[in-house]
């Protein structure tokens, strides 16, 4: 399994970079992690904040965690154990995480290393003002998109 760790401070546009990454895959599928751990099919074009999605793009299954797992209170490898037993084939992870992880038993980047290979990383900073004009803003999307397309 392939992973792309994004990593950022509150605020600093983790999910808003995630959810544009999804649109640029252009999934054929989606589904969204409910209260009860079930994933429910939803619209392909919804937008991706702040929970745990799986998305289909050119057959394969990919586990976005959107919302940091500090911020979802639920660690990584539970949310792909959980993807794995309710039948999911999950090829390629998206993960949000905040700068530090403060609760204890979390560590997202040794728990993405346990369960694959790091295709891409990045610190990201929030890019003030109209960021989707701005040219930080799309370059970081196109390296994103370029890295997990290298791998569909």
């Amino acid at each position: 399994m392939k992973y792309v760790l994004i990593v950022g401070a509150t605020e600093n546009g983790k999910s808003t970079t995630i959810n544009e990454v999804c649109k640029k895959l252009q999934p054929t599928k989606s589904w969204v992690l409910n209260s009860e751990g079930i994933y429910i099919n939803i619209e392909a074009d919804i937008g991706m904040f702040n929970g745990t999605y799986l998305i289909e793009v050119n057959g394969v299954i990919i586990l976005v965690a959107a919302g940091s797992p500090t911020e979802q209170d639920i660690t990584i490898t539970d949310l792909f154990k959980l993807a794995i037993q309710l039948g999911f084939d999950v090829k390629i992870l998206i993960v949000a995480m905040r700068t530090s992880e403060r609760k204890p038993s979390f560590d997202t980047p040794k728990e993405l290393q346990k369960l694959g290979k790091e295709i891409y990383c990045e610190k990201i900073f929030k890019i003030d003002g109209d960021y989707k004009a701005n040219s930080d803003w799309k370059d970081r999307i196109d390296r994103i998109v370029f890295a997990i397309k290298m791998y569909l």
